[in-house]
């Protein structure tokens, strides 16, 4: 392989050529300096384009960012991708102005792998190393044909303790991966433990370093300290590095994330391998429990309830994981808790199937309250009945569709909203009693219809159209004010118990 050959090998680029001559204006600067793109249809289509690239890199390398160069006839543009957005430059025409384009993959050829964006901390597995991790990770379900050249070595750095050296872990590929390339990006393993040599779930994420936000380590510890059951045995937790872009002129608007491993020493199998109703019921009961004993003892909020969330122990019973997004709550005498309120966005495949409706209909500026986890509760159990217990195999798609990724378009505030489709399912819309009837005859439709009855009374008078007159709304407002069995399902909402 030639000099060429290896600059290009190295490069992961992106070539766009655009045919029509009035779209290649589309990416061109507006004049505006706070925006760069003028952001017509064509232009959101091809930044959709450019994002599945990356995230195909991203999701295929073991990467911390990512470069991208881009064409559209003669115009070009540099692009770096994170987990907190893409940075780009200004145009530029890379047929009159060539040094640009080769002088950046020049430069880019000399750069180490940490410049270039690989994540150093995960290496290959020699094969003198791969025999006990094989043999251990071929013990766990779903993993009997993983072979050697499937494996990676993570290394794992602990945040409270003296010992500053870190642990190695052997995986496969991620048997929980995710396709989104901005955000928390969350990829989850069954590791084989080198030290130890038992096998550890490894979650590998970028977590936000907001102030009063906790590493996910330490609130495990605090949930430890306070005896909270049901979740799972910590091994190690630590960062791994920070994205930084002090070299990017200007004020970058991008939140800050930092690269975060957790270890837990306690595996479990997904919710969705449930073997009964009954297990289905306890299973979640055991979540609960252990949401109702976090908040009441720490005074901590979990606020990311999901089937992904929840899982089933070697003994079969339940535990919550994934407390990132959990965060301490201030209980005043007589008051809700008072909570700032965490950002929800639709993602395909991740939680938005189980956020509760007020969440889903305001999802920036109201707090997240206890209820919230609760009605998500609910949510988990009709999905999980729906999916894995139909079984006269009746064509559930659009009513699943309706009632769990109902959305609408982008609002003029830049927000996507949702939620009419559960508040029409707890009216018996898709999911009327008769369908309900036929999907479970054993006590655990009984659970389920005392359930949905107390959050069908937690919201009465709550309608499904959302522009209404301010006089509808107040006259909404006192109704619900006035409603006695409103009152009494709040007062059932505002502890797990």
């Amino acid at each position: 392989m030639n000099d060429d050959d290896d600059i290009f090998r190295d490069l992961e680029k992106t070539n766009e050529e655009e045919e029509k001559e009035e779209e290649d204006g589309d990416l061109e600067e507006d004049g505006d300096l706070e925006s760069h793109i003028e952001w017509t249809q064509s232009a959101y289509r091809i930044y959709g384009q450019l994002v599945v690239y990356a995230s195909a890199v991203h999701r295929s390398q073991f990467r911390v960012f990512s470069f991208s160069i881009v064409l559209f006839g003669e115009t070009g543009r540099l692009l770096r991708w994170d987990r907190s957005g893409v940075i780009y430059t200004e145009s530029f025409n890379w047929v009159t102005e060539r040094d640009t384009l080769f002088e950046f993959i020049w430069g880019l050829n000399f750069l180490s792998d940490v410049d270039r964006g690989f994540d150093t901390t995960v290496t290959s597995v020699a094969d003198n190393e791969a025999e006990a991790p094989l043999s251990k990770l071929r013990t766990y379900r779903g993993l009997e044909n993983v072979e050697r050249t499937d494996l990676h070595k993570f290394i794992v750095y602990d945040d409270c303790t003296m010992d500053e050296s870190p642990r190695c872990y052997i995986t496969p590929s991620a048997i929980w991966p995710t396709e989104a390339l901005f955000g928390r990006s969350t990829f989850g393993y069954i590791a084989y433990d080198v030290t130890s040599t038992n096998l550890v779930y490894l979650k590998d994420f970028w977590r936000t370093d907001y102030p009063g936000i906790q590493k996910e380590g330490d609130v495990y510890r605090e949930l430890h300290d306070a005896e909270v059951p049901n979740i799972a045995a910590l091994g190690r937790a630590g960062d791994g590095g920070v994205l930084g872009h002090e070299w990017c002129p200007g004020q970058p608007r991008v939140d800050p994330y930092v690269h975060y491993r957790l270890v837990l020493e306690t595996l479990g199998q997904p919710l969705n391998t449930f073997r009964s109703t009954r297990q289905l019921c306890e299973v979640i009961r055991d979540a609960i429990v252990a949401h109702t004993v976090a908040f009441e003892r720490a005074g901590i909020l979990h606020r990311d309830v999901s089937a992904g969330n929840i899982l089933i122990s070697g003994e079969g019973s339940g535990m919550l994981i994934d407390w990132d997004l959990s965060k301490k709550v201030i209980k005043d005498v007589g008051e809700e808790p008072r909570q700032h309120s965490r950002t929800v966005s639709y993602r395909v495949n991740e939680t938005w199937q189980f956020i509760s409706i007020e969440r889903l209909r305001e999802p920036r500026f109201r707090p997240h309250q206890v209820s919230d986890d609760l009605e998500s509760f609910f949510w988990v159990l009709l999905y999980q009945i729906a999916k894995c217990r139909n079984v006269r195999n009746v064509d559930f798609s659009d009513a699943m569709q309706d009632v769990f990724d109902q959305h609408t378009g982008l609002d003029r505030d830049g927000i996507v909203r949702g939620g009419s489709g559960k508040l029409s399912c707890l009216d018996g819309h898709p999911f009327s009693r008769m369908v309900v009837y036929d999907l479970i005859r054993t006590p655990c439709r009984a659970i389920f219809e005392e359930l949905r009855s107390l959050f069908r009374d937690f919201y009465l008078h709550v309608p499904n159209e959302t522009d209404l007159s301010p006089e509808a709304q107040l006259m909404l407002t006192a109704d619900r004010e006035q409603d006695p069995r409103i009152r009494e399902a709040r007062e059932k909402l505002r502890s797990s118990e």
